[in-house]
């Protein structure tokens, strides 16, 4: 096989950047590999047909895969000799292939193939609805796994009506590592035939015989008969250095076994479509590690019991489910927007389902007498100290995005108390198919509510996130609206009668109240409750009013952790008010007056002891007889957010620390808004102070 070296030239990425445009470094490289290559393989399944896949592992001989390759100058031979190397591999059946041309002077439009988006520039998406990414850069995780080395097969259907066999070799390495191929200046080569005697460029190898010969260093076989699909092989994988990476690590089976791991990985993250023939997006897929079938009835307890919650989430009347031996109670809830949010959604406003139960573990099969199985967090690598609910959400392509406990923006942390023997476990399932109405704002390859979920997904698919897509305005903050409402439906159907922890509270309030800054700096404001204890400090609630308007904080309810506190708070109008605008700021307390967080920074030349993290808010307000309701949160990087004509501006210093809220309006209405202030605790040497002004700050 000839090679192919990239010259270094303008604007052209090195080895080095590529790899890290990936910057998930939190997840183990082996999930990011599962997910990726499943991911790759349902892309490339046609709708109708039942996707196949299988991961293998084995070892081969490097001597017999250097000589392969020509002009390496012995790289191969002096970095790793002649011994044996181990080798992880995935190969699909029934999927189109590495289909497209492999010149770029062939392509047209932006019509680039598989073959050119996996083998000859990563940094191509996919362009199917539907399909994984929006980004094309996921596809790097593969040459993170060993020496950069990356051996891509593929039998196609070509253009003719023929099949025809594809084998190509690409090499990403960090050029600046000692160790990486030093005739490659750019990190990047890439092995196959000439594409014509005069022309540096390579193509894929297309003689099944050689193929053959080449595919017997790995002991695999070719595809034959009416076979398609794509086998991408990953050499000098070291089994040891990729099982090291899991976070949690506590011994179990999975975590000491390759092939045990893709088999668990396979489930965390595909558990909606795995062997599901219920699936709704098309087909489902059944998988393979190294020849051996996963059968629905071998997967693990709580993976099958994901799959019926995902199965069961838009049937909106669905209260129990049927698990094995048993009947397990659900709760099932639309998430739907309101008010402005509306506008872009065709019909209802509905974005999709969260459906959700408690589990004991005899549900989940945990008991010695019903199998001794590990815990959901065991299988979901989730680190915790106390059982606390898990949510997960998942769009079209059936890939669970996120595992998170992280609902602390709805308090649930205090208000739902699990014991050890008991576990809530959510799924969101997103209304894909929800058109979107094109009003000017939304960019015009966005049709369906997949489209731009897919478009605010992590280039991963690790999370979503609210942002502006395409260079467009268009940003509905629908991820916010999700996240609030799932954390309101578990805190309604879950919630503990009592869930505070007034010792913890109390020792962290001391705290506060350690250090405090000079006598006489600063001033009172007039409208105030100071935060925590002390002289001062407010034992329940506290009430500022004036005509028309009402604020209260609810200090008996203020929730600490260890860097960040939770505040609720109330704002009531009544027909009275006449204000158009007010304010809720923080103020730091210094004995006796306070300080404004711009004056600390400018004054004192240090950086504030606390801000604000977020605010999630539940706002109620009157619209001509009628109720308006919604729940959204703000973050300090949003420039407004406007609700039922109430605009909402986070406030920022000069240095951009978030430290109140300005609310304003074009005429007086008649609302309550229930929010809880999320504020990061940078230092506890000294208290919060909650300003409200009928002015904006």
């Amino acid at each position: 096989m000839e090679i192919e070296i990239l010259k270094r030239e303008r604007m052209t990425p090195s080895g080095k950047a590529v790899l890290r445009m990936n910057q998930n470094f939190s997840m183990p490289i082996l999930d990011l590999f599962v997910r990726e290559s499943i991911q790759n393989s349902l892309d490339a399944t046609p709708k109708d047909k039942v996707a196949e896949i299988c991961f293998n592992t084995g070892c081969f001989s490097s001597s017999e895969l250097s000589n392969e390759l020509d002009d390496l100058d012995g790289y191969l031979d002096n970095r790793f000799g002649n011994g044996k190397y181990n080798y992880i591999s995935v190969r699909d059946y029934g999927t189109e292939g590495l289909t497209g041309k492999c010149s770029p002077e062939e392509i047209e439009g932006n019509s680039y193939g598989n073959i050119y988006k996996l083998v000859y520039d990563v940094q191509k998406p996919q362009e199917n609805p539907g399909s994984g990414g929006s980004w094309g850069i996921g596809k790097t995780v593969y040459f993170r796994m060993g020496c950069g080395l990356v051996i891509f097969y593929s039998r196609i259907i070509n253009d003719v009506g023929e099949y025809e066999s594809r084998l190509a070799l690409t090499l990403i390495q960090d050029e600046t590592e000692d160790f990486s191929l030093k005739k490659c200046p750019m990190g990047i080569a890439w092995w196959g035939n000439r594409e014509n005697k005069n022309s540096e460029r390579t193509v894929p190898i297309t003689d099944e015989n050689y193929i053959r010969h080449f595919l017997k260093i790995f002991d695999l076989r070719e595809y034959t008969g009416l076979e398609t699909g794509t086998t991408v092989i990953i050499p000098y994988v070291e089994y040891d250095k990729l099982l090291s990476q899991i976070q949690n690590k506590h011994g179990y089976y999975f975590e000491k076994d390759i092939e045990d791991f893709l088999l668990i990985s396979a489930q965390r993250w595909y558990a909606p479509r795995l062997n599901n023939t219920d699936y709704g997006y098309g087909k489902y897929f059944k998988l393979k590690v190294n020849e051996n079938e996963l059968l629905y009835e071998g997967m693990e307890p709580v993976f099958k019991i994901l799959q019926i919650l995902y199965n069961c989430a838009n049937d909106e009347t669905r209260e129990s489910i049927e698990f094995e031996d048993r009947i397990l109670q659900i709760n099932n809830t639309k998430i739907s927007v309101r008010g402005e949010k509306t506008q872009w959604l065709e019909g209802n406003a509905k974005l999709g389902w969260f459906c959700s139960a408690k589990l004991s573990k005899d549900d989940l099969r945990m008991t010695t007498n019903r199998g001794n199985f590990f815990s959901p967090y065991a299988y979901l690598d989730i680190a915790h100290e106390k059982n606390i609910p898990i949510i997960c959400y998942t769009r079209s392509p059936g890939m669970i995005v996120e595992y998170t406990t992280d609902i602390s923006l709805a308090n649930l942390d205090k208000k739902i108390q699990l014991s050890e023997d008991e576990f809530i476990i959510g799924i969101f399932k997103l209304n894909s198919d929800k058109k979107l109405v094109h009003n000017g704002s939304i960019p015009s390859t966005m049709n369906l509510l997949e489209d731009y979920f897919r478009a605010v997904e992590r280039s991963d698919h690790a999370n979503w996130k609210d942002i502006n897509v395409d260079k467009s305005s268009f940003n509905p903050q629908y991820v916010t609206s999700i996240f609030a409402k799932i954390g309101r439906s578990l805190g309604n159907d879950y919630s503990s009668k009592e869930f505070s922890d007034e010792l913890k509270n109390s020792g962290l309030r001391k705290r506060f109240s350690e250090l405090l800054p000079p006598l006489g700096f600063g001033n009172r404001p007039t409208k105030s409750v100071q935060l925590g204890s002390g002289s001062g400090g407010v034992a329940g609630t506290a009430l500022n009013r004036s005509k028309g308007i009402s604020f209260e904080i609810f200090s008996d309810q203020i929730e600490y952790d260890s860097d960040f506190m939770s505040v609720p708070f109330r704002i009531t109008t009544s027909a009275k008010n006449k204000k158009l605008n007010f304010c809720v700021a923080l103020l730091i307390d210094s004995e006796s007056s306070s300080v404004k967080m711009d004056e600390w920074e400018e004054n004192m030349g240090l950086n504030t002891p606390f801000s604000i993290h977020s605010c999630s808010v539940h706002l109620e307000c009157d619209n001509n007889g009628s109720t308006f309701k919604e729940d959204f949160s703000i973050y300090p990087d949003v420039k407004e957010k406007i609700e039922f004509d109430i605009s909402f501006v986070p406030i920022k210093t000069e240095r951009e620390t978030c430290c109140g809220i300005n609310f304003s309006m074009k005429k007086p209405k008649i609302f309550e808004i229930d929010a809880v202030l999320r504020i990061a605790v940078n230092s506890k040497d000294v208290m919060p102070i909650f300003d409200f002004k009928e002015e904006l700050y």
